[in-house]
């Protein structure tokens, strides 16, 4: 069982403010080094607010179903790969589902230090107008494990 929340800005795509929250259930079918899977199910809300052209904005507010999974591979005693995939549907329009895949490298530096490398791909099926359905985004960063 999973609770979850999260807030987003994407100016980029026309996102000037996302909420959501969801509760479902997860599985973990692999455990263990070198591979796990997990997959993920669960119902949602979301608030989002479009920056629409000129100057006004339009507040979309709608029930969510979601399927995801993470695959894990440790390659290495200090390297791993993974994999984050997960789709989401609008429950009040079919048409507006969202579809999110990041794959990550991370290496550990020292215990505590490692840098991870990810790049992630985001789809959008209606896209806010003037908009591209699909944004990336490449990411280098420096985590710390206490």
């Amino acid at each position: 069982v999973y609770g979850q929340g999260s807030y987003r800005e994407n100016r980029f795509a026309g996102i000037a403010h996302q909420w959501a929250g969801e509760v479902g259930l997860a599985y973990q079918f692999l455990s263990g080094d070198p591979h796990s899977l997990k997959a993920e199910a669960g119902f949602g809300y979301t608030k989002e607010t479009r920056i629409l052209s000129p100057g006004g904005t339009e507040d979309r507010n709608f029930s969510t179903a979601r399927a995801g999974f993470e695959y894990k591979w440790k390659f290495s005693k200090s390297a791993e790969f993974s994999d984050e995939a997960s789709f989401t549907e609008d429950l009040s329009d079919s048409k507006d589902w969202r579809f999110t895949d990041k794959l990550s490298l991370s290496a550990e530096l020292t215990t505590v230090l490692a840098v991870k490398l990810s790049y992630a791909r985001l789809t959008l099926n209606e896209p806010v107008p003037g908009k591209r359905k699909t944004d990336t985004i490449t990411q280098a960063a420096l985590v710390a494990k206490f």
